[in-house]
């Protein structure tokens, strides 16, 4: 009996040693695989390839030739407003000289002058705004004092 349970036993152990070769041996072929690729990457990772310059010339040609060509129509156009303002100034010149009229002063008494001073807005509202409460208090107080005299 004892025969009989080491050779299970062995052959059980037999068994299991065979499916851990299988093992290894898979093991050891994926570790040479990628023992390959780190060494292709190795490779490409020192092979610098170095790319040619690029050739810039002909859009550099091409820039250039807009920029002529819109520095002209700048210079063109330039000229044309030139002209075109220096007619306008001259008929406006001439319709000034042909109506010289008297100029005409006017005095006038503005509350809120044309630049915007918020300080002497404020001033004017506020001393307004006595003016009418005075006004009113005053009123009130005649009232007051013509009820009190009837009485």
């Amino acid at each position: 009996m004892n025969e009989e349970i080491f050779e299970s036993v062995l052959n059980e152990i037999l068994e299991e040693m065979k499916v851990f070769s299988l093992l290894a041996k898979d093991l050891q072929n994926t570790v040479a695989d990628l023992k390959e690729k780190v060494t292709a990457f190795d490779q490409r990772l020192t092979e610098q390839v170095v790319a040619p310059p690029a050739d810039t010339l002909a859009v550099q040609q091409v820039l250039k030739e807009g920029l002529n060509k819109i520095e002209r129509l700048n210079i063109d156009s330039v000229d044309k407003i030139n002209g075109s303002v220096t007619a306008g100034f001259q008929k406006i010149s001439q319709l000034v000289e042909t109506r010289a009229e008297a100029v005409l002063r006017h005095r006038r008494f503005v509350f809120y002058p044309e630049n915007d001073n918020p300080n002497y807005r404020f001033f004017l509202s506020r001393l307004l705004l006595f003016i009418t409460g005075t006004i009113v208090i005053g009123l009130l107080f005649v009232l007051a004092w013509q009820w009190v005299v009837r009485r």
